[in-house]
């Protein structure tokens, strides 16, 4: 124990090294771990915490099971077989996701990674005789290269998984190492089978990143055995690591789901388009944001250079070494591979062997810029033996080396860079309402989207919603399950009347979508309707369509709340209901609505264009909808043109007082109150003003859902009018709408 203590201390200084690197790396995220989010475009963050919050509720359930889900892609069931799961993190997130959130968990195992991965290579450069000082530089350059650092800025967390492969070594050369040992021999092929287990249940790609290695490693290691006996014994206890490691993935892992999955249904992409190094500028520089995408992914500017430039010296020298020129050849397969299927030389095209390995896994394998990162490890033993070789008894020299390469190491990282952070999809208060229901039902988000990696139909910003799970815990139809079969939702595309109009590629059918609408209610059943007023840009006037025809259907929801850039509805299938849709009363008993409001989509139907700020006052422009006013709200072209509310009043005598402005031009406005004009009036240029209308008791119905259309002899656009480029067709302008009794 005496002398396991300072060794023990020493790794745990180590560690605690890459840990505080990988924090300062991450400025200023651990700073805001539990508000924000790495990034400042869309990623992948959405559906990988998804994964933890599903592995939670699957696990907890008897009734679900993690490779099988419902949840998202709603109604469809889709396999998670293939899907990037990275369920060896889950343990992780579990533990720091109810004492913090799941976005300062996630920070955590961005953390833990990085530091792993530097720290393994450590402990890998060292076995193999690097020294001390350059070991420790290499980890810092793998844990902090860019497709380590684009991993995180894209919380794609099964990226964060190359810790493993130095294990996977490590374990390989201890049971070598020790292969005549009665037992010990047995425990590292056990261990070397537990890494092997933990590289899948991080990324299933995990094996063949691996493969280039290990394979190599092995292969030398059977062919310098001592004996034929020495070989065998080897080859046992490596069929025995690989025996162990499929139990356990079938036991506890993807392998049964995997080999039930359809491969009919994968849709391989094509190995010129597959993400890669571009060759030759990534293989030599830091490519600008390198964060943010795979294409923009690089090897930086030390590594390939240092390893050529290392290696010509070496050959010249005339120095083999025992083992520096195997890490040498080892390291050529990833750094060409992770070219991709060709390179433009000279101006001619060359094609790469990638494309045998694009062909043998049938297509799956997208990501050969991952094998840069594969291309480190080598590179780095192969560099740091040489140096090491070169500096032997010169301690002066050492540091001074090891200093210059540590300060180059962090400009070439940019540690004085800070991560893009963001805010993720909000958690709104009304989530929380649904969570508590302790109800099961499914929450329809729009836009609508959905995708597979291979294929996204709608705009791929509304897969966020997917995120929101975490706040309710309900089915989605919304989201992204990675390599899923494309017909769980293509048919959303433009197949499906009501899914397809709710993301803006087919057009409405009021009465199509109303059919289908409640048949979903009361199938599904369908408890919430979610619209992210924010994602349906920049066509906004799809806003006031979807907004406009969700509020003239009582019998199916009813506007529930109205939060941030969404508006929430509630079905009728729901058993709590809503509350009237009554506007505030002022201390006269007036009832009083502000149109232009961040709650007026309550009662806006169609006909209204999106709210703006004019003279102060937050207002809408009515305008460009023709439509049968009362009853189901169609529309026509030979319908009046109008805009409509929706109200619940107690039924009295009322005069209606609204404030608008006309444009370019006085318009005739009639108000048409559940069908029937009650009165006209003229909204002049001169500002605005209040045009009072004369309602009967009579015309308010019994009080509920009382439509209150303006009904306006024409419009104009600002464009006709030769007044700017505005395009839409407006004829008044209304601030407020007062309802006196």
């Amino acid at each position: 124990m005496a002398k396991v203590a300072p060794v023990l201390r020493r790794q745990i200084v180590i560690f605690a090294f890459y840990g505080g690197l990988a924090l300062l790396a991450l400025s200023p995220l651990p700073f805001r771990s539990t508000t924000h989010i790495p990034g400042q475009t869309m990623t992948d963050y959405f559906h990988f915490h998804w994964n933890y919050w599903w592995m939670r509720e699957a696990l907890a359930s008897p009734e679900l099971t993690v490779y099988r889900t419902d949840y998202v892609l709603f109604p469809a069931e889709s396999t998670l077989a293939l899907h990037t799961l990275a369920p060896v993190w889950y343990p992780v997130w579990a533990a720091a996701e109810p004492l913090l959130n799941s976005n300062a968990a996630f920070v955590v195992i961005y953390v833990l990674a990085l530091a792993l991965t530097g720290h393994t290579f450590y402990l890998l450069a060292r076995q193999f005789g690097v020294a001390a000082p350059f070991a420790l530089c290499g980890g810092v350059l793998l844990m902090l290269s860019p497709g380590q650092m684009n991993a995180v800025y894209m919380s794609t967390v099964h990226y964060l998984c190359f810790f493993w492969l130095p294990l996977n070594l490590l374990c390989w050369h201890q049971m070598t190492t020790h292969a005549g040992h009665r037992w010990r021999g047995w425990l590292w092929a056990v261990l070397l089978a537990v890494t092997l287990w933990g590289l899948v249940l991080t990324d299933l790609q995990g094996p063949i990143y691996s493969g280039f290695l290990l394979i190599p490693l092995g292969v030398l290691t059977l062919v310098q055995a001592a004996s034929w006996r020495g070989r065998l014994v080897l080859a046992g206890y490596g069929a025995a690591s690989i025996a162990v490691a499929l139990v356990l993935l079938w036991f506890v892992g993807p392998l049964r789901p995997i080999l039930a999955f359809e491969p009919g249904a994968l849709s391989p992409g094509d190995p010129a388009t597959a993400f890669s190094i571009s060759f030759p500028q990534g293989f030599f520089t830091r490519l600008p944001e390198y964060w943010r995408t795979h294409e923009s992914v690089s090897y930086g500017y030390v590594v390939v250079p240092l390893f050529l430039a290392v290696s010509v010296i070496a050959a010249a020298a005339g120095r083999a070494g025992d083992r520096r020129w195997f890490w040498f050849v080892v390291s050529l397969p990833p750094l060409i591979f992770s070219a991709g299927a060709t390179v433009m030389l000279f101006g001619a095209e060359f094609p790469l062997p990638y494309r045998w390995l694009h062909a043998l896994f049938g297509g799956i394998f997208r990501q050969p810029v991952r094998l840069a990162s594969v291309f480190y490890i080598p590179a780095l033993i192969f560099i740091g033996l040489v140096i090491s070789g070169w500096l032997r008894n010169r301690r002066g020299l050492t540091h001074a080396v090891t200093v210059a390469l540590m300060l180059v190491v962090v400009v070439d990282v940019r540690m004085y860079q800070p991560l893009p952070v963001q805010l993720p999809a909000p958690a709104y208060d009304f989530y929380r309402d649904m969570a508590a229901d302790g109800l099961d039902y499914v929450v329809l988000d729009v836009p609508t989207a959905a995708g597979s990696g291979e294929w996204i139909v709608g705009n791929d910003e509304a897969l966020r919603t997917q995120y929101t799970a975490l706040y309710h815990g309900k089915k989605t139809v919304n989201g992204l399950i990675a390599r899923v079969n494309p017909e769980r939702f293509l048919y959303m595309e433009t197949e499906d009347p009501l899914l397809a109009w709710l993301g803006q590629r087919r057009f409405v059918e009021p009465d199509v979508v109303s059919k289908q609408l409640a048949e979903m209610i009361a199938e599904w059943p369908l408890g919430y309707i979610v619209v992210h007023t924010d994602l349906i840009r920049p066509n906004r006037a799809a806003v006031g369509e979807i907004i406009g025809y969700l509020n003239q259907h009582p019998e199916l929801v009813c506007p529930y709340r109205v939060e941030g850039a969404a508006v929430a509805y509630r079905t009728t299938w729901h058993p709590s209901g809503c509350a009237p849709r009554t506007p505030a009363q002022t201390d006269d008993g007036t009832y009083h609505l502000d149109i232009g409001a961040a709650d007026d989509q309550r009662f806006t139907g169609w006909g209204w264009h999106r709210t703006e700020e004019v003279g102060g006052s937050q207002v809408r422009w009515a305008g460009d909808r023709r439509q049968l006013v009362g009853g189901q709200g169609t529309w026509a072209d030979d319908a009046a043109y109008v805009a409509a509310l929706y109200v619940d009043l107690p039924v009295a005598a009322t005069e209606v007082v609204v404030s608008a402005q006309a444009f370019h031009q006085p318009r005739e406005v009639t108000l048409v109150v559940n069908g029937v004009p009650v009165g006209i009036q003229t909204v002049s240029l001169d500002g605005l003003q209040d045009v009072t209308y004369h309602v009967p008791e009579a015309a308010l119905g019994d009080g509920t859902h009382i439509e209150f259309a303006l009904q306006y002899d024409g419009v104009l656009s600002a464009e006709d009018a030769g007044l700017s480029a505005d395009s839409r067709r407006i004829a008044i302008m209304v601030d407020t709408v007062a309802f006196v009794q």
